[in-house]
């Protein structure tokens, strides 16, 4: 049998622990011979592992970590607290384990330990998002450690690599594990160590070294970019003439790389290549809009799907570069600016169409049928589950291209609508889950940084403080602000992804003007919970009459005090169109009277919401959602710009602020005063809300932003919504 029969270690575990074995064997790391070189086989490790620790006593730590993946994966897809329980008594006993390996160089150089910390991390990943009483004490205490993280590793691997005798297993893992950290360093934008480099030194031979040649060239560019590119993420060079030179050099080398890539797709074998079918509808079918247009895919296995969609991830970033560039630099690189853009945008957007191509035949939402009884046709699949369709084991290759992609500016809306919709079809994957902190941690820890400044007692502080019932909580906000001393959700400036929207985006929101009754006047625009005042006072330069609202009186003295004291930080960004008025007003969202005494029916074209959504308690989305509706215009035609905060939080650890996805958003929005149902991970049901009600707002557009405070930088989505 290809697997170690899990009968093999019955002897040292029950009947329980025999069927979360059979199901993460099964549906997490077996994976058919077949499958490219190119793709990642942890699969050949664990299968090993799962021999060679069937009968070790007392268990080992490689066996306590894989019966923690097993019995979470599991109760995971039977809803089993029993398993979780179970899972969370194995992870202690092997983190326990863990620690006092790593803190023995030799033993840390183990395979089973490198092994270990990886199906750890996956354990966490598992579990995150889950309710269980159990293990919040647990979790709570450990949640910042996160064994596979990109320090911790690379130390690991680097001390391994130090070693006079290896094996062709202690190779391959290398290999692995170096493929998953490159994907790491691409995310981040660093510089990969001189050691890290070369891939034929850790077994990449073939297609697979020019694909690693390629991607580590990606991965270098990417740095570069960043240190001249004015973005706020990195220092940007201060000299034009040197700035302007470097951004030539990482044109060229871009241009280059991309020819690479096209060199690299042509001369992969006919065996290697997917064709393109038309898809015929089903009426059994339940897969809907999960078919991107009429065309898809079809590859001799989803592991070369996934090899193509690597490559495809590869030249999005190298192209995402070139365009950033050209926006940069106009006529300087010599060229016709307007013409190379445009030429860029479209290879975006064909990189983009295959992308979503690929997607259904990788999450199974389609088979070869028969249409009109006759001819063989791809045809969409009719799925018991849509988390069934697929193993978690082929979704894992597509987790990576996918994120990337959502990361590239060019990358149209609708795919990267329809991306973010597939990527939470999929079943939850291990080793290419994107756990990425937002500051290096010492090598030395195995510890992360997580991605919320807040220190871990403000957090705690604040979740005290509103311990209450939500009919207490305006009360609460106030006595913040009455005190004066704690305000951790401060950052002191306007969101830089609104000045961009506000900047770049009036093709979609409009100008600050606007014809009422046969006369033109400014836009309203509203900013619930403004805080400070920040944001009012960017929109006023902007041109809008710009209104903050506070729950709290101190608050809006805040607010005026800001006003006064920092007006020149907030220049007239367009001298013919002028400056609005801005004005703060205390008063309850949820209330009428503090809008009353607007014109219009009390209603604005713009409202802006940050931090207001995300502090509010659960139980108060449906009013949110129905408030807001009443209060954006509807003739003259309003919008609605929610910068989407904080998406990395787990929903099920409370707030505020509380954790929230796009999917909150979208379903609350469309179905404005509506109750709806969430999981027990506090996840609102998207597919059991129904259709999108007449009177709920209509999302038109969304993605996500260059620009943001550093708390959501890559994680804050931004979506602009009217009415229908």
């Amino acid at each position: 049998m290809y697997w170690a029969s899990p009968s093999a270690i019955q002897g040292h575990q029950d009947r329980h622990d025999n069927q979360a074995l059979t199901y993460y064997v099964g549906y997490h790391v077996d994976v058919p011979d077949i499958w490219p070189e190119i793709v990642d086989r942890w699969d050949n490790h664990l299968k090993h592992a799962l021999t060679d620790q069937s009968s070790s006593r007392p268990p080992s730590t490689l066996k306590l970590a894989i019966s923690a993946a097993s019995y979470a994966t599991f109760g995971r897809a039977q809803k089993s607290q029993a398993a979780f329980d179970a899972g969370s008594t194995q992870y202690s006993k092997a983190l326990v384990k863990t620690n006092l390996a790593l803190s023995d160089a030799r033993e840390a150089c183990q395979d089973e330990v490198l092994l270990a910390v990886m199906l750890l991390s996956f354990y966490e990943n598992a579990v995150m998002g889950t309710k269980s009483n159990s293990l919040a004490q647990d979790i709570e205490s450990i949640g910042a450690r996160c064994f596979a993280h990109h320090e911790g590793a690379m130390a690991m691997l680097k001390l391994r690599r130090q070693r006079d005798h290896r094996t062709s297993r202690n190779n391959e893992l290398d290999k692995l594990v170096r493929r998953q950290l490159m994907r790491t360093w691409l995310l981040r934008s660093m510089r990969p160590p001189s050691w890290f480099l070369d891939g034929s030194q850790f077994g990449e031979h073939g297609c697979a070294l020019a694909l690693d040649h390629c991607m580590m060239e990606a991965t270098k560019l990417r740095y570069q970019a960043k240190g001249v590119f004015s973005d706020g993420t990195a220092p940007a060079i201060e000299s034009q003439s040197g700035r302007k030179e470097g951004l030539q050099s990482i044109f060229a080398k871009a241009q280059t790389l991309d020819d690479v890539l096209i060199i690299w797709a042509n001369q992969r074998p006919v065996d290697d290549r997917y064709s393109m079918h038309p898809v015929h509808d089903d009426e059994r079918a339940g897969t809907g809009d999960r078919i991107f247009g009429s065309m898809v895919h079809i590859y001799r296995t989803a592991g070369h799907a996934g090899m193509w969609n690597r490559y495809r991830a590869i030249r999005l970033i190298v192209n995402d570069i070139i365009l950033r560039i050209l926006s940069l630099t106009e006529s300087s690189l010599g060229s016709d600016t307007e013409s190379s853009t445009q030429a860029v945008i479209l290879r975006i957007r064909g990189l983009a169409d295959e992308l979503c191509a690929s997607i259904p035949y990788s999450l199974g939402l389609v088979e070869a049928g028969r249409v009109n009884g006759c001819d063989i046709a791809i045809i969409r699949k009719v799925p018991a589950s849509l988390r069934l369709l697929v193993k978690a084991s082929a979704a894992s290759f597509l987790c990576w291209p996918l994120n990337e992609a959502l990361m590239v500016s060019g990358v149209p809306g609708r795919h990267q609508r329809y991306i973010r919709d597939r990527m939470l079809d999929s079943p939850k994957t291990h080793f290419e889950r994107k756990i990425i902190p937002s500051k290096p941690a010492h090598s030395s820890s195995m510890a992360t940084t997580n991605p919320n400044p807040l220190a871990t007692d403000d957090r705690a502080r604040l979740k005290a403080h509103f311990d209450v019932a939500p009919t207490s909580h305006p009360d609460r906000w106030s006595k913040l602000w009455d005190a004066g001393n704690f305000l951790p959700w401060d950052r002191g400036t306007p969101n830089p992804a609104l000045v961009d929207l506000l900047d770049q985006r009036k093709d979609l929101i409009g100008d600050c003007f606007i014809e009422d009754a046969g006369k033109r006047r400014r836009k309203r625009a509203l900013v619930p919970g403004c805080g400070k005042g920040y944001d009012v006072l960017l929109l006023a330069s902007y041109g809008y009459d710009a209104y903050g609202l506070e729950v709290s009186e101190k608050a809006v003295e805040r607010c005026i005090e800001e006003k006064s004291i920092t007006g020149d930080k907030y220049p007239v960004r367009d001298e013919a169109v002028g400056a609005g008025e801005s004005t703060f007003l205390k008063g309850d969202f949820f209330a009428d009277a503090w809008s009353g005494e607007f014109a219009g029916g009390g209603t604005f074209e713009l409202i802006y919401d940050y931090t207001f959504f995300c502090a509010l308690n659960p139980e108060m989305r449906p009013a949110w959602a129905q408030r807001t509706s009443q209060l954006l215009s509807r003739k003259p035609p309003g919008h609605l710009i929610c910068l989407e905060f904080p998406t990395y939080k787990d929903p099920s650890t409370g707030g505020p602020p509380f954790g929230l996805t796009p999917e909150t958003y979208l379903e609350h929005l469309s179905h404005p005063g509506k109750e709806l149902p969430y999981d027990e991970s506090g996840h609102v049901k998207v597919e059991s809300s129904g259709r999108s009600d007449p009177e709920g707002l209509e999302r038109i557009d969304h993605w996500q932003p260059e620009r943001t405070h550093a708390i959501g930088k890559g994680t804050d989505w931004i979506s602009v919504w009217r009415h229908r």
